[in-house]
């Protein structure tokens, strides 16, 4: 009995040091139009300008894409050799490359859902997070028909966006179960580039990954910000987009989701 209060201690202390690791204590929620997270200094100056400088220096991009967005994509040998160089952007992927860390912002999510006019929860009963996983259609079907299991895995990129690139206001791909961005320099309102968050008139019959924009009301504007996370559901309500960047500044984030093998079903409460 002793020696499992000691793991159990063990894990919780564990747990406390991976939290500390960031600044997860200065958050603003929003529930409506869909749950969104926002985490101010999430990481330290001296880490923003490792991670932005680091970026910049690197230089090297494996897409491009939206009109002026360049990604270093998880998986390939541009985003390994980025995280060999930089131990900062290592760290940051390693945080929410974590079972405890998905399951704590999932856990989150549920909280501030109740709290939605339109109360969507992922219809399952567990879901599995696996650390350092990569999809592909053999795994998936083994694991969803044959095992049973619902897996979760994280996709992430680091990107520069420049002057031309938006967002037409949509829902990201239906595996995605959450979304998030961290900012690493500040933007102004007139720059662009601002993620802006939409909310239905009135809920339609079918909701579209794109729907018409005269369907959509603008909620909220968030200008980036350096050390900025901003963390949201991708329920079928979670319609987002980004400004026309219309200055010669350049947006420079991560962008990052927790992704299921298969499309998310969601039940409305």
């Amino acid at each position: 009995y002793l020696r499992k209060l000691q793991n159990l201690f063990k894990k919780i202390n564990k747990k406390n040091q991976k939290m500390k690791k960031f600044n997860l204590n200065n958050i603003k929620i929003v529930s409506d139009p869909f749950p969104v997270m926002i985490y101010d200094n999430f990481i330290s100056d001296e880490e923003n300008d490792k991670i932005y400088e680091g970026i910049i220096r690197f230089n090297k991009f494996d897409t491009e894409k939206w009109g002026g967005r360049k990604q270093i994509r998880k998986e390939t040998d541009n985003f390994n050799n980025l995280l060999k160089e930089n131990q900062t952007i290592q760290n940051v992927y390693n945080f929410f490359d974590d079972k405890e860390m998905f399951e704590y912002f999932y856990k989150k999510f549920e909280e501030i859902s109740i709290k939605s006019t339109h109360n969507y929860k992922a219809d399952y009963k567990n879901i599995l997070f696996k650390k350092d996983y990569s999809k592909n259609y053999l795994k998936s079907f083994f694991n969803k028909f044959l095992l049973g299991k619902t897996i979760s895995y994280l996709e992430m990129d680091f990107s520069q966006a420049d002057k031309g690139y938006f967002r037409e206001p949509h829902h990201d791909k239906n595996t995605r179960l959450i979304n998030f961005l961290i900012y690493f320099n500040d933007l102004n309102e007139s720059d662009g580039g601002a993620l802006d968050i939409y909310g239905y008139k009135s809920l339609p019959d079918v909701l579209k990954a794109q729907p018409d924009e005269k369907l959509l009301d603008k909620k909220l504007k968030f200008i980036p910000q350096k050390k900025q996370l901003i963390i949201f559901l991708s329920n079928p309500v979670s319609i987002h987009g980004v400004s026309k960047i219309v200055s010669e500044k350049k947006r420079i984030f991560a962008y990052g989701s927790y992704t299921l093998e298969n499309k998310v079903i969601w039940k409305l409460n």
